[in-house]
């Protein structure tokens, strides 16, 4: 075997939390530029995110000054890549390479050089990127080793093409270990032994290696002599069969590159958790995305967000803002799970719904706004949804459930994004047999209730009246007793009327309870839940408790306290009200269940007993009644 050519590469720090970044500059960062600039023949490679160039700009400037210093020695190779960190695969071309630039452009103003490689977040890979990459001046990138076929395992340069484009690919290898114990003398000798096992004996060209080093894997070589050790090697010239390199100067001295396709994939402590039932490491992000409807419902409203602010004609500088703060809400953090395992956290990905309601709103008053109402396949799940845009608000209607999956406000996120024990929604309805009512009312979910799950087809839309009809059919109790459902919304500037028609389609009576359930998630993540909840029972202003019944309730108001919005209930009816507030380490919700008596005669050949009610859901600002 040929000479060994291996690159070090210190990870990123995608935090966005500016204490954190304080702690890992000090403890990390810094002592890795420090002993850089005191051994100028150790090279190395690091990655910056764009939330963490920012605060060394606002705060370390002389940190920005020490990595200038040691890129223009050439010790010191900084790599590119998207500033918010996103998913490369699921953006539009446009928002891929708007990406790349804005980290470039940064890179370039605040060190003085462009990159020439870049990292993807998660290694998440597709071969379409490489037009892009190649497009922004990217002249290789760095892939986790785990997407590449063990047999195909050479310790090359790879290049990858696609539609007449090509980049050179360097694979990444997390799996050497380096702890704070082991000497720079057993790293390579770990490195030497699994070139050798996988490579054939016979090869007399040099092989290239490329380590990942971990933040936590810095601290520990830091605080050992490992570096110290390693740094000797650098400066022993022709002294062994081992050269540190940059990554760039590889790719370009480099005579020998594999030539190989590489699939859709992502790096494999991700890819396992797409689908847990069988980890493979060739899972895609699309595979990952179906099996967390969470994530695939912001990927959506990005789809769509992304759609309305790379189409606007309107006024160019709110367009402009518009996309940087949609390429804001594409961080990759609040789409895929860590490879620890940790999925993202649901206040990063409210903080994602935040920035593309504030995309969405730049993009209406960049243009002429008009309230509207279509139907589209949203979610691509072959069923078309009905999203309606208001004044005040985003919203789309399901018809899997008959309900609100989405309402956006842009001054909150997403508040129905909640995921506190499988609620999600406003307005999901149950008819509930008279005992099980009481499980409902004490916090248990329930378990055969009509409507909830049922998938509604389409009875009527009205552009024009901003109406939707939907008609689900279903079988109640243990005698399969079939009803059926009729729910009108009509969408307002001020928010959305829902009327309920329930029909008995059998000849028994059907005694129940209609329960019409909205979920509010808390979007703001504080010590204490946003919410204040009030309600006008038998004349009164009281505060419900929490999972307590009560009845002939004219009046709900629940609001957000932060934000200073006012979700007001009003039912054509006194209706019955549950007030439940839950929590886990998904976030915060709170339940209120609207709940009216049910006596429906049995059918006869030429009658069907129904029953009717109205609810309408006003969005207004508060009053500061709980501030």
């Amino acid at each position: 075997m040929g000479n060994l050519k291996l690159c070090l590469s210190l990870v990123a720090d995608i935090s966005e939390n500016e204490s954190v970044l304080e702690q890992n500059y000090h403890k990390v960062y810094k002592r890795f530029a420090s002993f850089l600039y005191a051994h100028p023949k150790l090279p190395f490679s690091v990655s910056f995110s764009g939330a963490q160039l920012l605060f060394y700009k606002k705060n370390h400037l002389e940190y920005i000054d020490l990595i200038s210093q040691l890129t223009n020695r050439k010790q010191l190779e900084v790599l590119g890549g998207g500033y918010y960190n996103p998913i490369f695969p699921l953006l539009f071309p446009q928002d891929r390479s708007g990406q790349i630039e804005l980290l470039t452009s940064e890179l370039r103003q605040t060190i003085g050089k462009r990159p020439r490689g870049m990292q993807l977040f998660g290694s998440v890979w597709e071969s379409s990127l490489i037009p892009c990459l190649q497009t922004c001046g990217m002249e290789y990138v760095f892939l986790d080793s785990s997407l590449l076929v063990r047999s195909k395992k050479q310790y090359l340069p790879i290049i990858t093409a696609y539609q007449g484009k090509s980049v050179a690919v360097l694979p990444l290898f997390r799996d050497v270990p380096i702890s704070e114990n082991m000497s720079a003398e057993q790293f390579v000798s770990l490195i030497l032994k699994k070139i050798a096992e996988d490579c054939p004996a016979e090869a007399d060209f040099d092989r290239v290696m490329c380590v990942s080093v971990s933040i936590e894997q810095m601290q520990a070589m830091l605080d050992s002599n490992f570096l110290e050790d390693f740094s000797k090697i650098a400066e022993a010239e022709n002294a062994t069969s081992i050269e540190i390199a940059n990554p760039l100067t590889v790719v370009k001295s480099c005579t020998h590159f594999e030539r190989l396709y590489i699939p859709a994939s992502m790096d494999s402590k991700i890819a396992q958790w797409a689908v847990p039932e069988n980890p493979v490491s060739s899972a895609t992000i699309y595979e990952l995305l179906q099996n967390y409807p969470q994530s695939d419902r912001l990927y959506r409203r990005m789809m769509y967000v992304s759609l309305l602010a790379n189409q606007s004609h309107g006024d160019k500088m709110r367009k402009k803002e518009a996309r940087e703060h949609l390429w804001e809400g594409q961080n990759g953090k609040a789409y895929i799970c860590a490879p620890d395992g940790s999925f993202a956290s649901t206040a990063v990905r409210q903080a994602a719904f935040r920035s593309l309601n504030s995309a969405e709103k730049l993009v209406r008053d960049a243009g002429d706004f008009t309230e509207s109402i279509t139907a589209f396949d949203y979610n691509a799940d072959g069923i078309p949804e009905y999203v309606c845009q208001m004044q005040s608000f985003s919203a789309c209607i399901e018809r899997l459930g008959g309900c609100i999956s989405e309402l956006e406000l842009f001054r909150s996120g997403n508040v129905a994004d909640s995921l506190v024990d499988k609620k999600h929604g406003l307005f999901v309805d149950y008819l509930l047999e008279v005992p099980d009512f009481a499980d409902y009312v004490s916090g248990a979910l329930p378990g055969n209730g009509v409507f909830a799950k049922t998938l509604f087809s389409e009875a009527r839309f009205d552009q024009q009246r901003r109406e939707v009809r939907l008609l689900g059919t279903g079988e109640f109790s243990e005698m399969h007793q079939p009803v059926s459902l009729w729910k009108k919304f009509t969408t307002t500037s001020s928010g959305i009327s829902v009327q309920y028609v329930l029909r008995n389609d059998s000849p028994i009576v059907v005694r129940a309870k209609l329960v019409a359930e909205l979920n509010f998630a808390d979007t703001h993540f504080m010590d204490e839940c946003c919410y204040a909840a009030e309600i006008i029972s038998a004349g009164t202003r009281k505060n419900p408790e929490n999972n307590t019944f009560t009845g002939e309730v004219s009046y709900v108001q629940l609001t957000d306290t932060l934000s200073n919005v006012a979700f007001v209930l009003v039912p054509n009816e006194n209706a019955g009200v549950v007030v439940s507030r839950t929590e886990n380490a998904a976030g915060r919700t709170v339940s209120v269940s609207l709940c009216w008596d049910v006596y429906l005669s049995g059918a006869t050949a030429d009658t069907r007993s129904e029953i009717e009610k109205n609810v309408t859901l006003s969005i207004m600002a508060s009053r500061n009644r709980h501030s």
